[in-house]
């Protein structure tokens, strides 16, 4: 692990401590409250991994987030972490991949975890759900390789966002609009709110 602050580093230096575990690569953290949450490769470990690898980003020390009680245990490859009107979602797919369970705390160092929702999977839908953000009543994931959907908190019901294999672009040659016919392996979606603060001269990290 490889720090850089700007306004104070030079260059990038070594942690004092390195990662105590493994982490799932290509996979990134989640920042919550001060920390970065990454999901710890089972498949590297001899033993049940212990929880989530934290990093508070004030004393740069690595941690464990314990897990929630999902029966028997999360399966972390299939888990999923992201930030959700400040408290910090943890996705949880049943081992059947018909049932998914959001469980929710607000806090690193005592993490009490409540199961917030139950979402039913139907047999069609891949259970690989990643939630992206909260609007009101509904929360918006991103589902395997080409979809978004929506998730109605009430009616307990899916609808489509976009499926990015049916975007158009614009042709500069022919002047239309027309598809994109690619192949797509993967792509992402990130919350993004605009700043008005300005950046201070210290106190922001890069990792590596």
């Amino acid at each position: 692990m490889e720090v850089f602050t700007i306004g104070t580093d030079r260059h990038w230096r070594e942690t004092a401590t390195q990662p105590p575990y493994p982490v799932l690569p290509r996979r990134s953290a989640t920042f919550f409250k001060g920390s970065l949450i990454w999901t710890v490769d089972q498949d590297n470990l001899a033993d049940p991994a212990p929880g989530f690898l934290r990093f508070s980003l004030e004393n740069e020390v690595f941690g464990v987030m314990s897990p929630p009680p999902c029966p028997p245990r999360p399966e972390y490859t299939m888990s999923r972490l992201a930030e959700l009107r400040g408290e910090l979602c943890l996705v949880c797919v049943e081992q059947d991949n018909e049932l998914v369970e959001m469980w929710m705390c607000d806090d690193v160092e005592k993490p009490r975890w409540d199961q917030r929702h139950t979402v039913i999977v139907s047999t069609f839908m891949s259970p690989d759900l990643y939630p992206i953000a909260a609007f009101d009543d509904e929360i918006v994931f991103k589902q395997w390789k080409y979809h978004t959907r929506r998730y109605d908190l009430k009616t307990e019901a899916f609808g489509d966002v976009f499926r990015l294999e049916n975007l158009k672009y614009h042709n500069p040659s022919t002047g239309m609009l027309g598809y994109q016919r690619r192949f797509l392996s993967y792509f992402d979606v990130i919350p993004y709110v605009p700043s008005i603060i300005p950046l201070p001269k210290e106190g922001f990290s890069y990792f590596d």
